[in-house]
């Protein structure tokens, strides 16, 4: 092909699709997308991006379809296709995809997050926190989703620590549940400092001076 011959069509749609993403409007990026998906010799970045828009757009159906005409979906698409079928209700395919990802990259962490949480709230506690444990290794953030197993576990001081790990490390989301878990344990002082460490971190506002007043 020489440099004076037009772009395909599908290259043309996906660049206006990636602009009207970046411009925030991700449903004339969806149509832009579709409309590239049927253009010929559609590349597979188009199916991926489209799922991805999808996702932002909650169309979960719309995802685990984009996803699913990939001839060889990659880590993260199968990530991607596993959190559509998990908000879609379909347990059991979030779980196969997860588990598929995590056979190209046993370490990779979104998956084991996504697998582990899932484990929590559909299957097994036990199965959860190990996958939960085996994120935390690889990243302290993970702390605040692994405190829910511990704190189902009933084993508030692990989760008081993983969650202080989580806060240490830059997950600022951690500090309301350590407000919960601290008041669990009884530690009063400890709870207000975590709970103003979270409105300092803007993940929590401060109640109103006069609620409750004369109680």
């Amino acid at each position: 092909m020489s440099t004076n011959d037009p772009q395909p069509d599908w290259v043309r749609l996906e660049e206006r699709a990636k602009a009207a993403f970046d411009q925030g409007n991700l449903l004339h990026a969806r149509d832009l997308l579709v409309e590239a998906s049927g253009a010929v010799g559609a590349d597979s970045i188009v199916f991926s991006n489209l799922g991805l828009v999808s996702l932002g757009l909650e169309d979960y159906q719309g995802a685990i379809d984009a996803y699913s005409s990939l001839a060889e979906p990659d880590l993260q698409s199968r990530v991607n296709r596993g959190l559509a079928y998990e908000r879609a209700g379909d347990v059991e395919s979030a779980r196969a995809d997860y588990r598929a990802a995590l056979l190209l990259d046993p370490d990779d962490v979104a998956a084991l997050v996504n697998l582990g949480t899932l484990e929590l709230e559909f299957g097994s506690d036990d199965a959860g926190r190990a996958v939960l444990e085996h994120a935390y290794a690889l990243d302290p953030t993970t702390g605040w989703q692994l405190s829910d197993a511990l704190r189902a576990a009933g084993d508030l001081d692990a989760a008081a620590e993983v969650l202080r790990a989580a806060a240490e490390a830059g997950e600022p989301r951690a500090y309301l549940d350590l407000a919960d878990v601290e008041h669990e344990r009884g530690d009063l002082d400890a709870s207000e400092a975590a709970f103003e460490a979270a409105i300092a971190a803007g993940v929590a506002e401060q109640a109103d001076d006069d609620e409750g007043a004369g109680s």
